[in-house]
């Protein structure tokens, strides 16, 4: 079998495009672990799971058991973080309430990036008429205020966690959406995109891999921003009461109950608000820590 030299030509630059990119990655990793606030925010971000998970040996604590006879301590080195109204140790129920509340934003990012990417992508290559219907039921959800929607679609489907997960990504993906297509318009005309069009590449193969591994950049770095707002979303639909109901220990939920006694026991609600804290602080400062690294006006 002969091949041209136009050919052997279009060949080389779509290889050539595959190994920059792949080369352009392990550089990204060293950027992103040189870049002090990706470093804090993974630190923090670490802490908080690895304490979560390993919350049997760090407290011997049941979180559910009650003990009256123990309500409302203040800290010490018995109880870390004091105990709450019926006597449970906050600590522990801190430490479990991690395993609910760091794994949720995560799912409810992972849900939204991959229908709202799906739904962007296809609009941004199909185009036409696939494009205008898409974006206007993009649209429809974006013409309702967020926490409103979700809202309703939370008390609609009844209170508990997994409910709150579902209402906070349907309200999510249409963002990356609109941040899918704009990228994929802007890559789909491309050299190497038309490189592997001209030796009869599918439509299907472009855009897997020439098309979307060269527009996920933008969308994967706002995802990695949204898991700390979203994990506040969560636990604020949770301090309103929609979310993990008790005893189930959650932060937004333990820290609804501790608002009730802030003024005498500042413990119960300082100590579920800290952790809520630290842990969008990490994702916050991991989010633009990212951002900034792939910022080419941001490089020096």
């Amino acid at each position: 079998m002969t091949i041209s030299i136009d050919e052997l030509s279009l060949r080389e630059r779509a290889d050539d495009a595959g190994m920059r990119q792949r080369a352009g990655g392990a550089a990204l990793a060293g950027r992103l672990l040189r870049n002090p606030l990706t470093a804090a925010g993974l630190a923090v971000i670490v802490v908080l799971v690895a304490c979560s998970i390993a919350a049997p040996l760090l407290t011997s604590y049941d979180p559910q058991v009650v003990d009256v006879s123990s309500r409302f301590l203040a800290p010490s080195s018995q109880h870390l973080f004091g105990t709450d109204e019926l006597g449970r140790d906050l600590f522990s129920r801190i430490l479990y309430g991690g395993r609910l509340s760091l794994p949720a934003p995560f799912e409810v990012v992972a849900i939204a990036l991959l229908f709202g990417s799906t739904v962007g992508a296809a609009a941004g290559y199909v185009g036409g008429a696939v494009d205008e219907t898409l974006m206007r039921l993009t649209d429809l959800f974006l013409a309702f205020p967020g926490i409103v929607l979700a809202l309703a679609i939370a008390a609609a489907l009844g209170p508990g966690l997994p409910t709150v997960v579902a209402a906070v990504a349907v309200v999510s993906w249409p963002w990356y959406a609109r941040l899918m297509r704009s990228q994929v318009v802007s890559v789909r005309t491309r050299e190497y995109v038309e490189a592997g069009r001209a030796l009869g590449g599918g439509n299907l193969h472009l855009l897997l891999r020439h098309v979307l591994p060269n527009s996920l950049t933008p969308v994967l770095t706002q995802a990695t921003m949204d898991i700390g707002y979203t994990l506040l979303t969560i636990a604020g639909l949770s301090f309103l009461g929609l979310g993990a109901q008790p005893p189930t220990p959650e932060w937004g939920a333990i820290l609804s109950v501790g608002r009730s006694y802030v003024t005498d026991q500042w413990w119960y609600s300082t100590f579920p608000g800290l952790a809520i804290f630290l842990a969008v602080t990490g994702f916050v400062f991991l989010g633009d820590g990212i951002r900034e690294t792939l910022d080419p006006r941001g490089q020096r």
